[in-house]
């Protein structure tokens, strides 16, 4: 026997004979009739990976995300504080819009001087194609 799933949207449906509900894990409670969906934020990048095709694709706001039966989304751990330490948040999202940000980096020399910088600067990101599906 040879099994698929598929996601069904626009239109409404009954689950047929040899046909079975998509088994897909979540952290919250969740109707396995229904499509996990996310809204995009506007002015952010959602990335997801579809484990059976090994290939990914990235959803800019505002939009609107359906997973597919073998998508997931791709969990971010990003750094926070000063300096910063790795693993402070963890997103779905990434804010693509410029942002005031700040770290302290320290340095020391072959002939043991110190030095601290104090770095403030905005980031901003330059996305040449919105429609980037890879």
């Amino acid at each position: 026997k040879q099994w698929y799933q598929r996601r069904v949207h626009g239109k409404n449906g009954k689950i047929r004979e040899k046909k079975e509900v998509m088994n897909k894990t979540v952290s919250r409670p969740w109707d396995p009739t229904k499509v996990v969906t996310f809204q995009v934020p506007h002015n952010s990048a959602v990335q997801l990976y579809d484990y059976k095709s090994k290939m990914s694709r990235v959803a800019f706001g505002p939009d609107l995300v359906m997973l597919g039966p073998d998508e997931q989304f791709t969990q971010l751990s990003l750094s926070a504080g000063n300096p910063k330490k790795a693993n402070m948040w963890k997103a779905i999202a990434l804010w693509l819009s410029p942002m005031f940000t700040s770290d302290i980096i320290v340095v020391e020399t072959s002939d043991h001087a110190r030095l601290q910088l104090d770095l403030q600067y905005n980031r901003h990101f330059e996305i040449e194609d919105y429609t980037n599906q890879v």
